[in-house]
């Protein structure tokens, strides 16, 4: 399975993809023998067949297919970089049908996934031995509402109060452990799951915001949600139908998302975006910084908030941080001037909570302020916010936000 390979269609466009996978297949191609077989099963996901192959040899091959994925591909004078994740099985130990044997080593890709490794041989302990294919083990637990919500606060730099919390979905897997998002929602996405799954998670996320709101604890709630909802002309009548049934006002709700999310089909995108602006919910612009959006594209959507990348904020109070400072107080400026809020994530010291708060920051988030727990381990209390006088300025001057919401939540067109 190529890791990435979807960045490259959405950042670059579709023919970028397809000339990837014709350079892709002549080095899968390169490092076999001629009696072993690779296929392309669909998307970005292969196979390959090694014949009279034993475990060590397939781990050879493996570590030899990686090392060739990953050099860099030159596409139209751009440099694009992937990375892979390859499970192993084998014939006739773990199972001896086309089917079987392709459920073992998709397993032990997902394992290889999640755990960062490259690759991974199948062990029967993964499965119990009935070899469910994960797509729908994912689809059971969705259907069962079995996924949890964790959730991570963010700090209001100008109360020093928790003021909102960003809902992170994990997948509890009873083979796999706690799953994070970043390694399923892939293959819900590829799956055609994205719908059922946002749908559940804004509801759970929804039910918890209205019962913390019903014991007087006034937080925003914020919800990632992808290219597939965005799209989907239903989507806004059902955040709307989701907010009516929990009692929720639609300022209780901010929506992220992603760069590439914004301008892979931009003009699909701007329009649920407005749709949604009308409702009365915030919607964010998650990870900023870390793609391709240009100060045109940020300037032409209906967004209320910029998540800037934790990217800029490590190493932001570092002798060598002077540039992410320059980028970090520019992006701030800016987004203020066109009437957005800007959160830090990846808040994980103190020095650079103050540093942003004296830059006029108007939310933090990060590990400094709390990891992502469950809603029953989660704690509203903020780390001392005391002890600048850039601080106690920053304070006076920037916005209140969540509580007292602006009036003009994006840029009209």
């Amino acid at each position: 399975d190529l890791n990435r390979f979807k960045e490259v269609n959405d950042s670059f466009g579709h023919p970028a993809g397809d000339e990837l996978l014709r350079q892709l297949g002549a080095r899968l191609k390169k490092s076999l023998r001629s009696s072993d077989l690779v296929v392309r099963l669909g998307g970005d996901e292969f196979a390959v067949a090694l014949v009279g192959a034993d475990a060590d040899r397939a781990e050879m091959v493996a570590a030899r297919l990686i090392a060739a994925i990953e050099e860099p591909f030159l596409i139209d004078s751009v440099t694009a970089r992937l990375s892979a994740s390859i499970g192993i099985a084998l014939v006739p130990d773990d199972a001896v049908d086309a089917a079987g044997i392709m459920a073992c080593a998709d397993l032990a890709m997902y394992r290889a996934k999640i755990s960062g490794q490259p690759y991974a041989v199948y062990r029967e302990d993964l499965d119990g031995g009935h070899g469910l294919p994960l797509v729908d083990e994912l689809r059971g637990a969705i259907e069962r509402c079995e996924l949890e919500l964790h959730y991570q606060p963010q700090l209001d730099l100008v109360s020093g109060e928790i003021v909102a919390v960003e809902a992170l979905v994990r997948w509890p897997h009873a083979r796999l452990g706690l799953v994070a998002p970043l390694e399923f929602l892939p293959l819900a996405e590829e799956a055609g799951l994205m719908g059922p799954l946002t749908a559940v998670v804004l509801d759970q996320a929804l039910a918890q915001c209205a019962q913390w709101r019903g014991a007087g604890r006034r937080v925003t709630v914020s919800v990632n949600v992808s290219t597939t909802n965005l799209v989907d002309p239903g989507f806004p009548d059902e955040v709307a139908r989701a907010l009516d049934r929990h009692g929720l006002e639609a300022a209780a709700l901010v929506l992220e998302i992603t760069e590439t999310t914004a301008i892979a089909d931009f003009d699909r995108t701007n329009a649920a975006i407005e749709a949604l602006r009308r409702l009365g919910l915030v919607v964010s612009v998650d990870d900023f910084g870390a793609g391709f959006t240009s100060l045109t594209y940020l300037s032409s959507l209906p967004v209320g908030e910029l998540k800037l990348d934790r990217s800029f904020i490590v190493g932001l109070t570092s002798a060598n941080g002077g540039r992410n400072l320059a980028l970090v107080r520019a992006t701030i400026a800016l987004a203020h001037t066109l009437g957005l809020r800007v959160v830090a994530e990846g808040v994980e010291d103190k020095a650079s909570l103050h540093m942003l708060t004296s830059l006029g920051c108007d939310l933090a988030q990060g590990y400094l302020i709390s990891r992502p727990k469950p809603a029953a381990e989660l704690a509203f209390d903020a780390p001392p916010m005391s002890g600048t006088s850039a601080s106690r300025h920053a304070r006076a001057r920037v916005r209140s936000v969540f509580l007292a919401p602006r009036p003009q939540l994006g840029i009209e067109r």
